[in-house]
Protein backbone atom coordinates (compact mmCIF):
# COMPACT_ATOMS: atom_id res chain seq x y z
CA UNK A 1 0.00 0.00 0.00
CA UNK A 2 1.13 3.18 -1.14
CA UNK A 3 -0.19 6.51 0.41
CA UNK A 4 0.22 9.62 -1.55
CA UNK A 5 0.38 13.15 0.48
CA UNK A 6 -0.02 15.26 -2.37
CA UNK A 7 -0.15 18.52 -0.01
CA UNK A 8 3.16 17.51 0.91
CA UNK A 9 4.76 15.71 -1.76
CA UNK A 10 4.98 12.81 -0.15
CA UNK A 11 4.48 9.46 -0.97
CA UNK A 12 5.07 6.59 1.99
CA UNK A 13 5.61 3.28 1.03
CA UNK A 14 4.55 0.70 3.30
CA UNK A 15 8.23 -1.52 3.51
CA UNK A 16 5.50 -4.39 4.70
CA UNK A 17 4.53 -4.78 1.02
CA UNK A 18 7.60 -4.59 -0.08
CA UNK A 19 9.14 -7.05 2.37
CA UNK A 20 5.61 -9.49 1.32
CA UNK A 21 7.60 -9.92 -2.27
CA UNK A 22 11.04 -11.05 -1.33
CA UNK A 23 9.98 -13.03 1.56
CA UNK A 24 9.82 -16.11 -0.53
CA UNK A 25 12.63 -15.65 -2.30
CA UNK A 26 14.78 -15.31 1.02
CA UNK A 27 12.98 -18.32 2.60
CA UNK A 28 14.05 -20.21 -0.46
CA UNK A 29 17.56 -19.36 0.12
CA UNK A 30 17.48 -20.08 4.02
CA UNK A 31 16.17 -23.68 2.23
CA UNK A 32 19.07 -23.91 -0.43
CA UNK A 33 21.95 -22.69 1.75
CA UNK A 34 20.70 -24.99 4.43
CA UNK A 35 20.33 -22.49 7.12
CA UNK A 36 16.53 -23.61 8.64
CA UNK A 37 17.89 -25.22 11.43
CA UNK A 38 19.93 -22.09 12.35
CA UNK A 39 17.37 -19.87 11.52
CA UNK A 40 14.72 -21.96 14.28
CA UNK A 41 17.42 -22.28 16.70
CA UNK A 42 19.08 -18.79 16.60
CA UNK A 43 16.74 -16.71 14.58
CA UNK A 44 18.36 -14.06 12.56
CA UNK A 45 21.90 -13.90 14.77
CA UNK A 46 23.71 -15.85 12.10
CA UNK A 47 26.02 -14.36 10.43
CA UNK A 48 24.73 -16.08 7.11
CA UNK A 49 21.00 -15.44 7.64
CA UNK A 50 21.87 -11.75 8.47
CA UNK A 51 23.98 -11.45 5.17
CA UNK A 52 20.80 -13.34 3.33
CA UNK A 53 17.83 -10.45 4.70
CA UNK A 54 20.00 -7.47 3.63
CA UNK A 55 20.73 -8.90 0.40
CA UNK A 56 17.09 -9.37 -0.18
CA UNK A 57 16.20 -6.37 1.27
CA UNK A 58 18.34 -4.11 -0.12
CA UNK A 59 17.41 -5.55 -3.42
CA UNK A 60 14.53 -5.09 -3.40
CA UNK A 61 13.52 -1.82 -1.69
CA UNK A 62 15.96 -0.44 -4.06
CA UNK A 63 14.09 -1.70 -7.11
CA UNK A 64 10.98 -1.03 -5.74
CA UNK A 65 12.49 2.71 -5.40
CA UNK A 66 13.42 2.73 -8.76
CA UNK A 67 10.44 1.37 -10.20
CA UNK A 68 8.29 3.96 -8.27
CA UNK A 69 6.61 6.71 -10.66
CA UNK A 70 5.62 9.50 -8.35
CA UNK A 71 6.25 13.16 -8.02
CA UNK A 72 6.39 13.14 -4.71
CA UNK A 73 9.66 12.48 -2.32
CA UNK A 74 9.60 8.59 -1.87
CA UNK A 75 9.51 7.62 2.01
CA UNK A 76 9.43 4.05 3.33
CA UNK A 77 7.35 3.68 6.12
CA UNK A 78 7.93 0.82 8.52
CA UNK A 79 5.22 -0.51 11.56
CA UNK A 80 7.74 -2.14 13.92
CA UNK A 81 4.69 -3.25 16.01
CA UNK A 82 4.05 -6.21 14.05
CA UNK A 83 3.98 -7.64 10.48
CA UNK A 84 0.64 -8.18 9.09
CA UNK A 85 1.32 -11.04 6.86
CA UNK A 86 5.01 -12.76 7.34
CA UNK A 87 5.71 -16.85 6.83
CA UNK A 88 9.28 -15.88 8.05
CA UNK A 89 7.79 -15.53 11.95
CA UNK A 90 6.26 -19.01 11.76
CA UNK A 91 10.51 -19.39 11.89
CA UNK A 92 11.38 -17.03 14.28
CA UNK A 93 10.30 -14.69 17.36
CA UNK A 94 8.09 -11.96 15.57
CA UNK A 95 9.12 -9.21 18.17
CA UNK A 96 13.08 -9.76 17.51
CA UNK A 97 13.04 -9.71 14.25
CA UNK A 98 10.73 -6.56 14.02
CA UNK A 99 13.36 -5.19 16.40
CA UNK A 100 16.04 -6.42 13.99
CA UNK A 101 14.58 -5.17 11.14
CA UNK A 102 14.04 -1.41 12.75
CA UNK A 103 17.65 -1.57 13.02
CA UNK A 104 18.85 -2.29 9.83
CA UNK A 105 16.35 0.26 8.41
CA UNK A 106 18.26 3.10 10.21
CA UNK A 107 21.42 1.78 8.98
CA UNK A 108 20.18 1.80 5.60
CA UNK A 109 18.50 5.11 6.07
CA UNK A 110 22.44 6.39 7.19
CA UNK A 111 24.07 4.64 4.28
CA UNK A 112 21.43 4.75 1.22
CA UNK A 113 19.95 7.85 0.00
CA UNK A 114 16.38 6.17 1.25
CA UNK A 115 14.32 8.73 3.45
CA UNK A 116 13.23 5.75 5.99
CA UNK A 117 9.91 6.45 8.71
CA UNK A 118 9.59 4.12 11.60
CA UNK A 119 6.36 4.45 13.50
CA UNK A 120 4.13 2.49 15.77
CA UNK A 121 1.08 2.69 13.13
CA UNK A 122 0.07 0.77 10.74
CA UNK A 123 0.47 2.95 7.33
CA UNK A 124 -3.89 1.96 6.91
CA UNK A 125 -4.14 2.96 10.60
CA UNK A 126 -2.14 5.80 9.51
CA UNK A 127 -3.99 7.06 6.92
CA UNK A 128 -7.53 6.39 8.79
CA UNK A 129 -6.41 9.03 11.18
CA UNK A 130 -5.09 11.54 8.47
CA UNK A 131 -8.10 11.50 6.92
CA UNK A 132 -10.33 11.93 9.91
CA UNK A 133 -7.68 15.02 10.27
CA UNK A 134 -6.71 13.47 13.55
CA UNK A 135 -4.07 14.65 15.92
CA UNK A 136 -1.94 11.66 15.98
CA UNK A 137 -1.21 11.65 11.81
CA UNK A 138 -0.53 15.25 11.96
CA UNK A 139 2.08 14.26 14.68
CA UNK A 140 3.34 11.68 12.19
CA UNK A 141 3.60 13.96 9.10
CA UNK A 142 5.09 16.61 11.42
CA UNK A 143 8.14 13.45 12.38
CA UNK A 144 8.31 12.64 8.62
CA UNK A 145 8.72 16.42 7.55
CA UNK A 146 11.33 16.77 9.68
CA UNK A 147 13.23 13.77 8.07
CA UNK A 148 12.46 14.54 4.67
CA UNK A 149 14.03 18.07 6.29
CA UNK A 150 16.94 16.40 7.49
CA UNK A 151 17.85 14.52 4.39
CA UNK A 152 20.83 15.49 2.38
CA UNK A 153 21.42 13.48 -0.44
CA UNK A 154 25.13 14.81 -0.95
CA UNK A 155 26.24 12.89 2.40
CA UNK A 156 25.91 10.04 0.70
CA UNK A 157 29.03 8.72 -0.52
CA UNK A 158 29.90 5.39 -2.06
CA UNK A 159 32.65 4.34 0.84
CA UNK A 160 29.70 3.84 3.49
CA UNK A 161 28.20 0.93 1.44
CA UNK A 162 31.26 -0.10 0.17
CA UNK A 163 32.45 -1.09 3.49
CA UNK A 164 29.03 -2.42 4.45
CA UNK A 165 28.94 -4.30 1.09
CA UNK A 166 32.76 -5.94 1.75
CA UNK A 167 31.74 -6.98 5.32
CA UNK A 168 28.25 -9.13 4.26
CA UNK A 169 29.66 -10.07 0.75
CA UNK A 170 26.61 -7.82 -1.12
CA UNK A 171 28.20 -7.47 -4.32
CA UNK A 172 25.34 -6.17 -5.90
CA UNK A 173 26.23 -3.04 -4.08
CA UNK A 174 28.54 -1.47 -6.78
CA UNK A 175 29.48 1.86 -7.24
CA UNK A 176 27.60 2.00 -10.09
CA UNK A 177 24.24 0.32 -8.66
CA UNK A 178 24.54 3.05 -6.03
CA UNK A 179 25.19 6.02 -8.34
CA UNK A 180 22.34 5.03 -10.43
CA UNK A 181 20.28 5.11 -7.45
CA UNK A 182 21.36 7.92 -5.74
CA UNK A 183 21.13 9.98 -9.44
CA UNK A 184 17.36 8.68 -9.44
CA UNK A 185 16.85 9.93 -5.56
CA UNK A 186 17.95 12.91 -6.69
CA UNK A 187 14.94 13.59 -9.21
CA UNK A 188 12.74 13.65 -6.21
CA UNK A 189 14.77 16.22 -3.60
Amino acid sequence: MNISLSAYNIELIDFQDIHKQYEIDLLNDIHEFGLFDKLKADGISSKDIKKLVYHHTIKSVVEYFNKCESDNKLVLYFNNTQFYESELVNYIDEQAYLKFISSFLVRVRNMLPIKVVISQKSLIFFNELFNKNDGRAVGTVIKIRSAISKFKIEDFTFSKVKKFALKYELNFLSRDYFNNFKTKQLLFK
